[in-house]
């Protein structure tokens, strides 16, 4: 008999046995446990990380390890999102460019919904959360790639990363939660560097060194509308925990596809065919890398069970600012290029505690 034979014998034996699924699954396991041994070993041996940062690290389970890392895959895909967003929106409206990300988004969603052997149906329980949910997130959408579109990037999604700021003092107003001192102090701070991104008049005066790039009163206003919406569909979500993740998505997506179809065709009435093969991939790409990006997060999700993910989420804005300037070529000039370092941090801090686990 043929070695392979002999071993696929010998697997299905003792996959048959307590003590033989516990030997498969150690097995399993073994490349993920050597590559953190070896990084606890360098942990341990002149590691520059913070204590806090080592201290987290080390208490991690590889389930959980395998989890921060597909959040931390997540937040880099998603930040290349934002960069294709920019660059289909140079030829197209914002509303056109939703239509595309969404339904070539939708359509893969369809595709795993199939083979994952989801069902569509939905309990009339969820009806009502659920069209909310569709409603606010296509108004996110909508809304942030039209900031995303007239600002330059790094401000429109700072703007954007407002949300959780949002959601903390929702769940204060209408929830009645608890607010800690300290987490209101962050955000308060927050809230200060969003008046650096928006730089109003009353404070820096009609002429200062980035006058020539900021957004106006109406496009600051849809990206903070924009991160209201985001936060109202987040609370929506806790109506949806026993929900499948890709059924809520099925349907938030597919509400997206139509109602900027229908924008474009009754408001616009165009469509644009004519772009270079370049851009075209990118206004493709959005979908793309839309779906991937949500994969990951839920998959992170369910593994990182240390409540870290918010704040590994936010690699999305710092690697925003990267890519605005090395591959859009967007300069903010002086302390603008503080501003979303300040609402990050602030807005990491806050995040522990008010985002929610996008469930």
């Amino acid at each position: 008999m043929p070695a392979p034979a002999v071993v696929g014998l010998a697997v299905a034996a003792a996959a048959n046995t307590d003590s033989g699924r516990r030997a498969i699954k150690q097995l399993e396991e073994l490349p993920l446990l050597a590559a953190r041994s070896a990084s606890d070993a360098a942990l341990r041996h002149g590691s520059r990380l913070p204590e806090v940062a080592q201290n987290w690290y080390s208490a991690l389970t590889p389930a959980q390890l395998t989890g921060a890392m597909l959040v931390a895959a997540a937040a880099f895909t998603f930040s290349l999102l934002s960069v294709l967003v920019k660059i289909a929106a140079h030829s197209m409206s914002a509303i056109e460019v939703v239509f595309w990300r969404a339904s070539v988004a939708w359509i893969l969603n369809l595709i795993a919904m199939r083979v994952e052997g989801v069902s569509p149906f939905v309990e009339r329980t969820h009806w009502l959360p659920l069209a909310w949910r569709c409603l606010l997130g296509c108004c996110a959408m909508s809304l942030g790639f039209y900031a995303i579109q007239q600002m330059v990037l790094a401000d429109a999604c700072t703007l954007v990363f407002m949300s959780p700021i949002m959601i903390f003092f929702l769940e204060s107003l209408v929830l009645n939660e608890h607010i800690e001192a300290v987490s209101l102090g962050f955000a308060l701070l927050s809230v200060g560097g969003v008046v650096c991104v928006v730089r109003p008049i009353a404070v820096f005066g009609k002429s200062h060194e980035t006058s020539a790039t900021d957004g106006s009163t109406l496009v600051v206003a849809c990206a903070l509308f924009g991160a209201a919406a985001q936060s109202l569909s987040f609370l929506c979500m806790r109506h949806l925990k026993q929900m499948h993740s890709l059924v809520v998505t099925n349907y938030a997506l597919f509400t997206a596809s139509l109602l900027s179809l229908l924008w474009v065709l009754l408001v616009e009435k165009k469509f644009v065919y004519q772009m270079p093969f370049e851009r075209w991939l990118a206004t493709l790409g959005t979908g793309f890398l839309g779906f991937v990006g949500q994969r990951f997060l839920a998959r992170g999700i369910e593994m990182e069970t240390t409540g870290a993910a918010p704040a590994i989420l936010y690699l999305d804005l710092a690697l925003v600012f990267v890519w605005d300037e090395l591959l859009l070529q967007e300069h903010p000039v002086g302390a603008s290029a503080m501003e979303p370092t300040a609402v990050l941090l602030c807005d990491d801090a806050a995040a522990a505690t008010a985002a929610p686990r996008y469930d």
